[in-house]
């Protein structure tokens, strides 16, 4: 007799696929979408000072690939914080929770 479990073949091959996104929680934003998340949420405060302050127009804007929170990203990019980062997770918490209080509605 074959020592093969039948029953559920592909699940030992399905478990060595599995990456890193595919195991968290739906809930849990993977760190690509925080360094997104927070980049944007950056560049908005910088808009929202630079109009206050009159259009200061010799601080840089940020370029495009530092939105996209690359691993090779341009040394004129800045990380986000940990604090930007937990601010955008808590968002992203309170829009999923609301989410599911209209479903159940």
């Amino acid at each position: 007799m074959p020592r093969d479990n039948i029953a559920n073949p592909a699940s030992s091959a399905k478990r060595m696929l599995l990456n890193a996104n595919e195991k968290r929680p739906a809930a849990s934003p993977s760190a690509q979408e925080l360094v997104t998340q927070t980049s944007a949420a950056r560049a908005a405060l910088e808009a929202k000072t630079l109009d206050a302050a009159g259009g200061d127009e010799q601080s840089p804007a940020l370029a495009p690939d530092c939105i996209e929170g690359e691993k090779n990203a341009a040394p004129g990019c800045e990380l986000p914080t940990m604090e930007e980062l937990e601010v955008a997770r808590d968002n992203l918490s309170k829009k999923i929770a609301a989410e599911g209080a209209d479903r159940k509605d």
